[in-house]
């Protein structure tokens, strides 16, 4: 009686250590199945995302490189014209300061003459410069006395005669023979001396004095 408890105890026991064994097992494999399904499932996310994210950021870099590109033309295109334009205003400089320096150069050759011919007195062999003007292109001879033409012409004459304009008398002043050349008839105050004194105007430079003929004393 005895021996048959012992040996059913004995059964007992063995199936509650397989029973157990057998939960350990399936928990085991649960988890391992657990680990592949969690494994996979990031694995294959990864997967899928991958050529999204590349693509991504392979765009946003290639914008990127391009913005960075155009500005970087744009920067040039700039510069060049802002150089185009410097260029341009010096070169407007330097014909302006050339243009000035040319009408200085007239003017100071014109006062020099007139100094020159005043203090050395009459200049009756030339040969002479014109005398500037301040008449604009194109040039009308003007008879009327005391007209801007006038005026210059007398001035004309009183260089190459070396008589002053406030000390000279103008006998006769009229055509020379063509359009752009003027005779006039001059003399110094109390003197008999008389002077024909032709002229010829010189484009945008003034009345030159060509010749002086002394007619008598």
């Amino acid at each position: 009686m005895m021996a048959k408890e012992d040996k059913s105890f004995s059964s007992r026991s063995s199936r509650r250590q397989k029973s157990s064994f057998d939960r350990f097992l399936n928990w085991a494999i649960g988890i391992v199945v657990a680990l592949i399904v969690v494994i996979g499932g990031y694995l294959l996310i990864n997967i899928l995302n991958s050529p999204s994210d590349t693509a991504s950021t392979q765009n946003a870099t290639t914008k990127s490189e391009e913005k960075h590109k155009t500005a970087g033309e744009n920067s040039s295109k700039d510069k060049s014209d802002k150089d185009n334009t410097q260029a341009t205003d010096d070169q407007n400089q330097g014909d302006d300061s050339q243009v000035s320096d040319d009408d200085s150069t007239t003017s100071d050759d014109s006062d020099s003459t007139t100094d020159e011919d005043a203090k050395n007195g009459p200049a009756l062999t030339g040969p002479w410069k014109p005398i500037g003007t301040s008449q604009s292109e194109p040039h009308t001879t003007n008879y009327d006395q005391g007209s801007v033409d006038w005026n210059e012409r007398v001035k004309a004459m009183s260089i190459a005669t070396g008589i002053s304009e406030g000390d000279m008398v103008v006998v006769w002043l009229g055509n020379g023979g063509a359009p752009d050349k003027s005779l006039g008839k001059v003399h110094a105050k109390g003197s008999n001396t008389t002077y024909d004194v032709l002229l010829q105007w010189v484009k945008n430079k003034g009345w030159k004095p060509l010749s002086v003929d002394e007619e008598g004393s």
